[in-house]
Parts: C-alpha cells; sequence; structure tokens
C-alpha cells in the first residue's frame, strides 16, 4: 500500500512511503484422528512476513500456550507430539517488529490410557479407541486391544497364546516389547509403504520367539521373518555358516545364504539346527527375530511357470488366512492354489535329505498332514492360517504382467498363531463353503506313513481346479497315496457337489518297501457323517467298508495306479473272490527270507528254481494265504518261484535273492 505524509526537513514537502501489511494465512484444516486414518502434518499458506514460530494449546483461547521453535510453513506431525484428546494449534506470521497470528486448527486425537506397572488409570484399560501407554513393565494376562501403542520404558511381555490387536502404529522406542512363541502383534489398517518400507511407519524394535518342534542337529526349519530388519545368523547363531538357504526357482535347487544376510521380509528360508544339537536326540529350537514389526503391503518376487516352485513366507507377527492370500485378485492368477508347509516329521535317513511325504499340504478343499495318525511324530492337519515365521511352497502358474505375489494387512488374523510347522474366530466366507471331505492314510508297522483328502465342496468341480485340487509334491518317496484325476496325482482333490453315491475316484499307491500295509479312513466330515466309505482293490475284488475297520493288504515294492479306488457303495462287479494272479499273488524278500502271499487263495504248494530251472526248494500241502521260506541256501541270483493254489492254479514270479 501507499500513503502520502508531510516531512518538515530540510523544507516543507511530502514524500510517498510503501509498507507491506501483515497477512496472517490460512493454515489446513482440522483433523478428528481415529484408529482408520494416520496424524497429518499442518500447513500455512497465503501469509506475508515470515514463520517465527508455532504454538500449541489445550483451549481455543491459547491460554498458557506452548511455543514450537519451528519456523517453516509446515508442521510436521512429529513436532505436534504428544497429543491426547484435543489440542489447538497455530503458526506466528511476523513481519518487522509486527507480529500476528494465523487462524487455529483442532486436531483431535483418541485419549491415552497408561499403564503405570500395577494399573490402567483409567481401570479397565485401553481399547480399539483409545492410546495404550506403557510407563513400566507389564506381562499380558490375555488379549489387549488399543487404537495406537506407545511403550515408553519398561519391558512389556505378551505371553503365549494372547495378542496385541493395535489399529495403527507401534512405537516401542523407549522400552522392550516382547512376544513369546505364538502370541500375535495384530494391525488390521493397511498402510501404504515405500518401495523396500516394512514397517508401515512402526517405531522401534519388537522381540518375537518362535519355538519349534523337537529337531536335531541336521534337521531345517522353514523361517520367514516377522521384522526387519534381520540377518540369519542372529536367527540362529549357533548354525554352521554354510547351512542357511533359499531356494533358486530357477535351478529348482537350493542356494547356500551367507550367515549375515538380511532376510527379505515375504522369502523363506532354510536354516540348519544349531552345531551344538544331537545328531539322534531331539530338542526344541527358539529364534527370536528383534527389529521392526512388519505392516502394510509387502511384496515378494516369485517365478512362474507351471511346476516351478517358490518358497515364500508369512511377513507378519500374526497368522495370516491363507485362503485370502490364495483368492487376493492381485494373486489368483500367477500362483497355485495349494501350499506346502515343511514338517520334517520323518526321521533324518543319512544321505542329507528327507522325504517330500514331510510337505503338509493344504487348499479350500482341506489340509493333509503328515506322519502315522495322530501320534508322536505326526504333523497336525494344517487349519489354512500360516503362523508367524513360518515359510511355504507354493508353485508358479502363468507368465503375468508383473512377477510379484503381495501380502496384505487384511490376511492377517488374531490367534491361531500356534500351527507352526518345523518338523476360534468366525469362519471365513471361505471356511462357511459348505464341504463333505474324507481323508486316507496307508501305512505300515515300520512307520511309514501317507495321507491323501477326497472333498465334494461348493464351488468345486469334477474337473481340475486350482484352489480346490493340490498336486502331490512329485518325488520318489517310501510310500505315497494319492487320487488321479486328468493324468495328475493329487495329494487333494475337491469334487463337484451335488453328491452322487454312485461316484468312483481312481487312487494311486507306491512303495519302495515290500510288505504288509493297512489304509484307514483318518477323518470324516459333512454328510460323511452318514454316508459309507469303501476302498475297492480291483486286485483281489474286494469292496471294504473303511467305516467298519482298516483295509490291510499285502504288497510287493512299485507303483500301483490300477488297484485301489474310493468309492461310496458296496456294489461288485464280480462275485468270485478266489481271484489267483500275478497281480493277487506278492512275492518278495524280507531280511533273508522269502515271504509269499495269496490274499484270497489257499496256497497248495511253493517251489523255487534258480535260472538254470534247478530246484531249490519244494513245500507241498501248505492249506494258508501266506507262507515264508527260511534258510534258502541261495547266492544272490534271479530265482523263479512256483506257486501253486488248492484249486490248480499256478502263477510263477521272478524274485532276486
Amino acid at each position: 500500500a501507499t500513503t502520502t505524509v508531510p516531512i518538515a526537513c530540510p523544507t516543507n514537502t511530502t514524500v510517498n512511503v510503501t509498507y507491506t501489511p501483515i497477512v496472517a494465512g490460512t493454515l489446513s484444516s482440522d483433523q478428528v484422528v481415529s484408529c482408520i486414518n494416520s496424524l497429518a502434518d499442518i500447513t500455512v499458506s497465503g501469509y506475508t512476513g515470515t514463520v517465527s514460530s508455532w504454538q500449541s494449546a489445550n483451549n481455543p483461547a491459547f491460554t498458557g500456550a506452548t511455543t514450537i521453535a519451528v519456523t517453516t510453513p509446515t508442521l510436521t506431525t512429529a513436532d505436534m507430539l504428544p497429543i491426547s484428546g484435543i489440542k489447538y494449534f497455530r503458526a506466528v506470521i511476523t513481519n518487522g517488529t509486527c507480529s500476528i497470528y494465523s487462524n487455529a486448527v483442532t486436531i483431535n486425537i483418541p485419549a491415552a490410557v497408561t499403564w503405570d506397572g500395577t494399573a490402567w488409570d483409567n481401570v479397565v484399560g485401553p481399547d480399539a479407541t483409545t492410546i495404550a501407554i506403557f510407563d513400566d513393565d507389564y506381562t499380558s494376562t490375555g488379549d489387549l486391544n488399543a487404537c495406537s501403542v506407545i511403550v515408553s520404558t519398561g519391558v512389556v511381555t505378551f505371553l503365549s497364546g494372547h495378542n496385541l490387536i493395535v489399529q495403527n502404529t507401534v512405537n516401542s522406542s523407549g522400552g522392550s516389547l516382547i512376544f513369546n512363541d505364538d502370541a500375535s502383534l495384530v494391525q488390521p489398517n493397511n498402510v501404504a509403504n515405500a518401495v523396500g518400507v516394512y514397517n508401515g511407519g512402526n517405531i522401534g524394535n519388537i522381540s518375537y520367539n518362535r519355538t519349534t518342534v523337537p529337531i536335531r542337529r541336521y534337521d531345517f526349519v522353514y523361517w520367514s521373518t516377522p521384522v526387519y530388519p534381520q540377518t540369519l545368523l542372529a536367527l540362529s547363531p549357533l548354525t554352521l555358516s554354510d547351512k542357511y538357504f533359499k531356494f533358486n526357482q530357477i535351478t529348482n535347487y537350493w542356494e547356500s545364504v551367507n550367515s549375515n544376510s538380511l532376510m527379505e521380509p515375504g522369502k523363506g528360508y532354510i536354516i540348519r539346527g544349531p552345531q551344538t544339537y544331537s545328531i539322534s536326540a531331539t530338542a526344541p529350537f527358539t529364534g527370536t527375530f528383534v527389529g521392526i514389526p512388519n505392516n502394510g503391503d509387502i511384496t515378494t518376487d516369485i517365478i512362474y511357470g507351471l511346476g516351478t516352485i517358490n518358497l515364500i513366507g508369512n511377513p507378519y507377527p500374526s497368522a495370516i488366512d491363507i485362503d485370502y492370500f490364495l483368492t487376493d485378485a492381485f494373486n489368483d492368477t500367477k500362483i497355485g492354489g495349494t501350499i506346502y508347509l515343511w514338517t520334517h516329521t520323518t526321521q533324518f535317513n543319512g544321505s542329507g535329505s528327507y522325504l517330500f511325504s514331510d510337505y503338509a499340504t493344504y487348499n479350500l478343499t482341506g489340509g493333509v498332514g503328515t506322519g502315522v495318525g495322530t501320534g508322536v511324530g505326526a504333523s497336525p492337519v494344517p487349519n489354512g492360517k500360516v503362523a508367524a515365521g513360518q515359510s511355504f511352497m507354493i508353485e508358479g502358474s502363468i507368465p503375468a504382467s508383473t512377477n510379484q505375489v503381495v501380502f496384505k494387512n487384511s490376511m492377517r488374523v488374531v490367534g491361531n498363531n500356534g500351527q507352526f510347522y518345523k518338523s476360534g474366530n468366525t469362519p471365513t466366507e471361505f471356511e462357511a463353503l459348505e464341504k463333505n471331505r474324507v481323508w486316507l492314510e496307508v501305512f505300515n508297522a515300520d512307520g511309514l506313513s501317507k495321507h491323501a483328502l477326497v472333498g465334494y465342496i461348493e464351488n468345486a468341480t469334477n474337473n481340475l481346479d486350482r484352489l480346490f485340487d493340490g498336486k502331490a509334491v512329485s518325488a520318489v518317496n517310501e510310500l505315497s497315496l494319492y487320487s488321479l484325476l486328468e493324468n495328475e496325482k493329487l495329494a487333494i482333490q475337491g469334487r463337484a457337489l451335488p453328491f452322487d453315491e454312485n461316484d468312483i475316484v481312481p487312487l494311486g499307491f507306491s512303495s519302495t518297501t515290500n510288505g504288509s500295509y493297512e489304509i484307514k479312513l483318518s477323518n470324516f466330515d459333512g454328510f460323511f457323517e452318514n454316508q459309507d466309505v469303501y476302498l475297492e482293490d480291483l486286485y483281489l475284488n474286494i469292496v471294504h467298508n473303511l467305516k467298519n475297520s482298516n483295509y490291510s493288504f499285502v504288497t510287493e515294492t512299485g507303483t500301483f495306479e490300477n488297484r485301489f479306488q474310493l468309492r461310496y457303495t458296496s456294489a461288485t462287479l464280480n462275485t468270485n473272490q478266489n481271484i489267483f494272479n500275478d497281480n493277487s499273488v506278492v512275492i518278495y524278500k524280507e531280511n533273508n527270507d522269502i515271504v509269499v502271499n495269496s490274499a484270497t487263495t489257499l496256497l497248495q504248494s511253493v517251489q523255487v528254481f534258480d535260472i538254470r530251472g534247478r530246484e531249490l526248494y519244494n513245500e507241498n500241502n501248505i492249506k494258508q494265504n501266506q507262507f515264508v521260506i527260511s534258510n534258502l541256501n541261495s547266492s544272490e541270483q534271479v530265482l523263479i518261484v512256483k506257486v501253486s493254489s488248492v484249486d490248480g492254479q499256478v502263477v510263477n514270479k521272478k524274485i532276486i535273492f
């Protein structure tokens, strides 16, 4: 602005004087910070002069105002804290010796509830609308809910099975925040992370403990980190330096990783047991993750292509619902619909490898465990909740525009964190699908076992379905049981509703060990509570009700994909039970004996000849289904065993003895 004023010297005259009035400017809008959004910076715009400082107060008149020594037009969230309840802010604008105030804005943050080492200051403690402040040591007595958490001092410990559910950020920089095995830190709200940022606004480290089932020195555990940064070495410091691995998806083989490498959230790793552990006796191992808890959307690279296996893992300090991971729109066209979880329930075989039967399997149809029955060494059937710290295998499906899958806060669940493989919430929309299932198990007296699942599931078809059919892991197993569909071997098969009792499901069986086995109905649900389940042995023309008892049979080594089938009626195609042929007569070596077995027909005689036709053994009038030849004088050679039935039928089979 310009005005004219008189001056007295040197003569009476006038001059023009220009001055600039102070304009206070305008602040950004008021904020009501709930537990679904975050505090934002305050900015002042449209002012003239300079920002000389800011002020805060607990009342709109700014009585007893506090000066904030910030001279920029932006007041950051860090400059505003601490806030509890309603707080008022304004900018101080200065021009020369004159100052003026901007308009005021209010920031409304949920009230804080403080733990003093003995009690909460509001008696009942925090909830999802209040901030929890820990000013002293605390040990959980159950689940705790809060809008956000501040550990200002002391040691805060959440015991096994307890959950800390925090809507927004966790700040543990002033003390220690510890989660024992099976405890959970759940943060429901999504936080958009920058590339390479995993903590989603969390501040300070937590300690997260995971305890394995008992392991030996040579056992490997499949890990995934719930915090960042975390090194492999810090997780298992007594493991030999060359026994940390990741899975190379391109070569389909394990690749050694430097022990000081950072574990990337969302990636899977395997680590051998501590060098101090026994090679025979087992003991639990507890690994401790120390870092900022991961939060928000976390992506991880995968390799595509049918048959391509990727090792990825849960990146959060809480369990995730794998159904939501498999069906997420970002993921569902890139990966198979079945996950494989390592259990290492079998004994180490001395060659540095384990059986692929050690992979428990899960998809939307259900889960298949490992080990014999529910006894010692058996793994629980996967329930679709992958625990914190757990990695798993998954197949890449088809090439896509991006080579990543994503984990989201929306996949996280409260509790369900105890099923961590090393060796009661409301059902989700996927768990609520109609499911009618039978679990089969084949096993022998030596502890070998394999499981298979067939289910009649809402939304499944009788063709191969990504989310309902899961391949049996392709490997040379000592024992396998699987269903067959479209030339695929399936650990899990989902079939269509409505159910037809005349449906028949072919089963495959293989074994590298001769001898006696049993097939049992290990579990069933849905309408199978009132539906009989039969196993048909096509070699012996037997239809056996598995609800009445296990089915016992004898087998030679090999793969048999036309012997067994699952059915739901007892009708047979042939009533002749006295079958005596190459399939029904089983001959095998057991220790230094030769075992001859005919399941449905009595044996009359057994003769043994060498390859030149000389008779080495002859036994007549046996009148039993099984006969054992002991103390046969023979060097290792091919022998011909001639077996005759009581009704005069003859079978000749070769055996190396």
